[in-house]
């Protein structure tokens, strides 16, 4: 039996509203509120889109580790005194699209080749691309009475794209599917900043049910590629094969590189302890309230800011309301014998800016970052065992997108803490993660994943994430 997408909602609003009835009989009147809440979050679920997820659920629920405030600052850690193993404290990374690298990639004789029409094929007619990362160069903090304090350095890469289907065969197996033809390329949107965060956290516990906490953050900008907006039309007549359409692109990059083709090996020669004058902010806001010794509910706003970029800016536009002439793309050169390790996306790049005689500018601009809501709400019972579930809503190109995740923990004693999660991380219904926080004395190890498949077997699976870190603390 296939299950809906609207079902598997509507159940996690029932889990959530379940959870809440288990108050008493004096909260009867609360809980119509709370009905109305729920009536305005189902509206907001059933109009949003499966979202792509930078939340690593297992993380999210795992009340040992120190690292779970990122996700929420009103989720303070109780020890005394905490450090973060520099470079190890905390490492993330994650990767999704909606194909799988083996739909891409063919192992033939020993060789990998790439396979752009098997690429074409698996997509759908709207996708999504994202990579994201985060090194943790220092993390401390400490705890006095009712006051929690966190400082800390991080380097984070968040990449993001949407694109259609059209405009994926289009740069990969040229105009032979569109001659004779007008297509509409609609909906194309692409983000990617590589910074610097250094951050401060500060937790107070208001009394004995309420936490709130918060977490400014001043950003230096390393590099960035952000186009809002990618769309247009292409007419292709079948006997001239001429190239007429019009076009609304608009490319705003930052690199010391200074051009479209060299992205992705300025990213991987960048300093990670470099600064700019690309200067940004961006601010975490958290609450935690106790509704019983069992019920716990949570919200928070993470990653709302901005980053404005000033330094080796260079943009790109054609922007043609009246039908215009374009080259046609040229991809000869982009496959060579289709040998995976000769696919330069610089040649693809160069092709279409080729294409659409791109018009270059160096005006400052800013892009943003990413922000997303989480809200959660979780049942201690038999002490050692919690049952949760959160929903996060990302918003990315004027729209919003939910994922959400239902948890198992079970802590033995305070040596051991593991969880188990059923997310639709990425899209996947059928996704399950897990963590494991050990504490050793004062050793704390954390691993947290989304998808325990995609760790295991990455090549065939459309998304894979992490979460590894090493900490001291003094409880």
């Amino acid at each position: 039996m296939t299950v809906s997408k609207s079902a598997v909602k509507f159940g996690l609003l029932h889990f959530i509203f379940s959870l809440l009835k288990l108050k008493t009989m004096k909260t009867v009147l609360k809980l119509k509120k709370t009905k109305c809440l729920l009536a305005t979050l189902a509206l907001f679920l059933v109009c949003s889109h499966t979202a792509f997820s930078q939340v690593n659920y297992g993380l999210y629920f795992s009340d040992m580790a120190v690292q779970r405030n990122q996700y929420n600052p009103a989720f303070a850690s109780n020890a005394r005194f905490f450090i973060g193993i520099p470079l190890l404290g905390s490492v993330n990374s994650e990767y999704g699209s909606t194909f799988k690298f083996s739909d891409y990639a063919i192992n033939k004789e020993g060789s990998v080749y790439a396979s752009p029409a098997g690429l074409v094929s698996a997509l759908d007619e709207s996708n999504v691309i994202s990579a994201n990362s985060t090194l943790n160069i220092i993390h401390f903090g400490f705890t006095r009475g009712k006051n929690s304090f966190g400082f800390g350095l991080n380097n984070r890469v968040s990449s993001l794209g949407m694109y259609s289907k059209d405009l994926a065969s289009l740069m990969l197996q040229g105009n032979g599917n569109f001659i004779g033809k007008t297509t509409t390329f609609n909906n194309n949107k692409y983000l990617s900043n590589f910074y610097q965060e250094f951050f401060i956290c500060y937790t107070r516990q208001v009394n004995d049910k309420l936490t709130i906490g918060i977490t400014p953050k001043f950003l230096t900008g390393i590099f960035n590629v952000w186009a809002p907006e990618t769309d247009f039309t292409l007419t292709i007549d079948e006997n001239t094969y001429e190239h007429e359409g019009t076009s609304n692109i608009t490319i705003h990059t930052s690199s010391p590189v200074q051009s479209l083709t060299g992205f992705g090996n300025d990213l991987m020669q960048a300093n990670w302890m470099q600064f700019s004058n690309n200067l940004g902010y961006a601010i975490d806001i958290g609450i935690k309230y106790d509704i019983s010794d069992k019920i716990e509910i949570a919200a928070s706003l993470l990653d709302f800011g901005n980053i404005y970029w000033d330094e080796d800016v260079k943009n790109f536009n054609a922007i043609n309301k009246n039908k215009a002439t374009y080259n046609g793309l040229d991809i000869d050169n982009i496959f060579d014998g289709n040998d995976f390790n000769g696919l330069s996306p610089s040649k693809v790049m160069n092709g279409f800016s080729d294409s659409f005689n791109l018009e270059e500018s160096y005006e400052s601009y800013s892009s943003p970052l990413i922000p997303r809501v989480l809200l959660s709400g979780s049942y201690t019972f038999y002490e050692q065992n919690k049952i949760g579930g959160v929903i996060c809503a990302e918003f990315f190109g004027g729209e919003q997108y939910m994922s959400f995740a239902f948890n198992y923990s079970h802590a033995f004693g305070e040596i051991l803490f593991v969880n188990i999660n059923y997310n639709n991380h990425f899209g996947i219904i059928n996704s399950f993660g897990a963590a494991l926080v050990l504490q050793v004395n004062a050793l704390q190890c954390v691993f947290a994943t989304n998808n325990v498949l995609g760790v295991v077997n990455p090549y065939n699976s459309n998304n894979y994430d992490f979460s590894l870190g090493l900490n001291i603390v003094l409880n």
